[in-house]
């Protein structure tokens, strides 16, 4: 599907993969009320995110097409942090990262799934 890159390329996403992470994991030792903690420590997390996200304006996290960098970003961002209104405010101020999180929603697929009553 080559969501995976090229050649170099490859050490990029697999960058960003890895620091995706570390905010997916972050998010998870903080307790589920501390909404101030959350935020706190997803900043850094999104500042990286920005930069990178900013280097293109393809609307994609690296490159100029899909990557599973954009896919796992979308997820981690919209899934975990999406539910929380002072989170997701925050992904919102980044306006390359929330260009990211736009364009892949907009995907045929994601969009007809996340209007369906699967994802409701």
């Amino acid at each position: 599907w080559g969501l995976y890159g090229e050649g170099a390329d490859r050490y990029h996403i697999d960058s960003i993969l890895g620091m995706t992470e570390d905010c997916f994991r972050t998010m998870l030792t903080v307790g589920e009320a501390d909404v101030e903690t959350k935020v706190k420590k997803l900043t850094p997390y999104l500042e990286r995110a920005e930069k990178l996200a900013a280097a293109t304006d393809s609307g994609f996290y690296f490159g100029d097409s899909v990557t599973i960098a954009d896919c796992y970003l979308f997820d981690v961002l919209n899934n975990y942090y999406g539910p929380i209104p002072e989170t997701w405010a925050l992904v919102k101020t980044y306006p390359a990262v929330w260009r990211c999180v736009k364009t892949f929603a907009a995907f045929p697929g994601v969009r007809e799934f996340m209007e369906s009553e699967l994802y409701q």
